[in-house]
């Protein structure tokens, strides 16, 4: 999936709105996620006549001294996912409980290791279950938050 961004027009959060796409084109076969404009100003500059009002993955405040760097939403879905799910892992398993409580997708590594990324769509934390191997775990998972666990290969599932 390319040439996406986020953007002043989103009503959900920079997080919410990147997790759904992450999962959304997976679960529809896509085999890679990319945003565009990686690096903006707080003017949402640079800019070749596109699109005025997207929203970078990193922001730079050049208005501040020493100018600040911000990372969104955008950059730590897409960070998190990056760091766990390798070049050439295959997609496994997904569910969903709807835009309105969990959604997750499940992936094999080329090592065998498993991971799962789970996202809270909820306005309040939620328990829910994982279940591999015959074996069961139970976390809570705060309101609009994305979390990842591991099963290394022959091991345990960890978070």
């Amino acid at each position: 999936m390319t040439e996406c961004s986020g953007g002043t027009w989103q009503k959900e959060s920079p997080l919410a709105v990147t997790t759904h796409l992450l999962i959304d084109s997976i679960r529809n076969w896509a085999e890679a996620v990319s945003l565009w404009g990686v690096i903006l100003d707080s003017d949402h500059n640079p800019h070749a006549g596109g699109c005025g009002t997207c929203r970078g993955l990193v922001t730079v405040n050049f208005k501040e001294q020493p100018p600040t760097i911000t990372y969104t939403g955008d950059f730590y879905a897409l960070a998190q996912a990056s760091k766990f799910v390798h070049l050439g892992a295959v997609h496994i398993h997904f569910s969903s409980l709807g835009r309105q409580s969990l959604e997750s997708v499940a992936f094999q590594n080329t090592d065998d290791s498993i991971v799962l990324l789970v996202f809270n769509n909820r306005s309040d934390t939620t328990d829910f279950a994982v279940t591999w191997n015959g074996k069961s775990f139970y976390m809570p998972l705060p309101a609009q938050s994305l979390a990842t666990y591991i099963w290394p290969r022959g091991h345990e599932p960890k978070a």
